[in-house]
């Protein structure tokens, strides 16, 4: 049985790089030093704080990521809650606090819980409270000095270089990492709507085919809201539903004229493939992988028109690929 282990097997995120996915290792508040066991990718309690401190912020890693210390990157996470550990994060970033740990160069990523509305609208460091910037920065100076070990902690820098710095931690682990961790997909299936971020995705989820050389599986997710908005579709539910499909199979056809690589499959839909629909399919065709596309949009936008995709993604458990595409509008 494959063991997961978060630092390789959960996902950096779609939104770079103004947000990634964190992982909390230890909890704002906590008195205990925990970290990833890289091998089991469980977590090990390193050590309870010699000090009379407690961590002023949430703590934890990048996944997919290698600093400059060889282990993935580190990174706090504002909120206005204790977030328990292991808790996946989406983690907007807004700047890094650059370290010297023991001798060595220890980044520490600093952001904030996009999740959470009362820190999502800071988007710098500098608009954090320098009285909550000096208590970051006072206790990383202190906490392990009755260790008889020093850490020398440099000014807050900007947006720009945490993101030079996360770039470089990417590129780090793919190089270390990538060639053994590189998942072999036999069959993947794509989810498309006919409009043009699903269209974008489609397209680069049969070139991410091809170049594994699996089989490309093509699925229509049809939007029962024409239906509504249109009434040119016809006048009974039996013709809307002709002309959706007609419209589906030219979809598919036009994707299927651009694939060149080892075997297509389409799958026309039945009713409605909503996202239950979708994993059923993925999971009756054995697929190893789902694509989908997302608008790219956020807000009141982003629930009513992304949710088919997040919902596959919450609730599949094959592995779904989201390729976000910003929208115009």
């Amino acid at each position: 049985m494959k063991k997961n282990n978060p630092w390789h097997d959960v996902s950096i995120g779609n939104e770079l790089p103004n947000i990634v996915q964190a992982i909390i290792e230890i909890s704002q508040r906590s008195k205990a030093k925990y970290e990833l066991d890289k091998q089991s990718g469980l977590l090990r309690l390193d050590r309870v704080l010699y000090s009379a401190v407690h961590y002023p912020v949430n703590y934890g890693f990048i996944p997919q990521t290698l600093g400059e210390d060889r282990d993935p990157l580190d990174i706090f996470v504002f909120s206005q809650i204790k977030i328990e550990p292991l808790c996946i994060v989406r983690a907007k970033i807004i700047g890094v606090m650059r370290m010297i740990d023991n001798g060595e160069a220890d980044d520490k990523i600093i952001a904030v819980a996009e999740d959470d509305m009362s820190v999502a609208h800071i988007n710098s460091v500098d608009e954090l409270p320098i009285h909550l910037k000096t208590e970051l920065k006072n206790f990383f100076e202190d906490y392990k000095k009755l260790e008889n070990k020093s850490v020398e902690v440099k000014e807050f820098q900007e947006k720009k270089v945490a993101v030079e710095i996360l770039r470089k931690a990417i590129n780090d682990y793919n190089h270390q990492f990538k060639e053994d961790l590189m998942p072999t997909y036999k069959k993947i299936l794509i989810a498309v709507d006919g409009s043009e971020y699903s269209m974008t995705a489609a397209r680069k989820g049969l070139e991410f085919s091809h170049q594994l050389n699996a089989v490309a599986g093509l699925t229509f997710v049809i939007d029962n809201s024409k239906a509504l908005a249109n009434p040119d579709l016809g006048t009974t539910a039996e013709q809307v539903k002709m002309v959706l499909k007609k419209e589906a199979e030219q979809t598919l056809d036009q994707l299927a004229d651009m694939y060149n690589g080892k075997e297509l499959k389409k799958f026309m839909p039945e009713g409605n493939p909503v996202y239950k629909e979708i994993i059923k399919l993925a999971e009756t065709w054995k697929a190893d992988l789902i694509v989908m596309g997302t608008h790219g949009r956020t807000g009141l936008q982003h629930l009513l028109m992304g949710s088919v995709a997040e919902h596959v993604m919450r609730h599949s458990d094959i592995p779904v690929m989201v390729v976000s595409t910003k929208s115009k509008n």
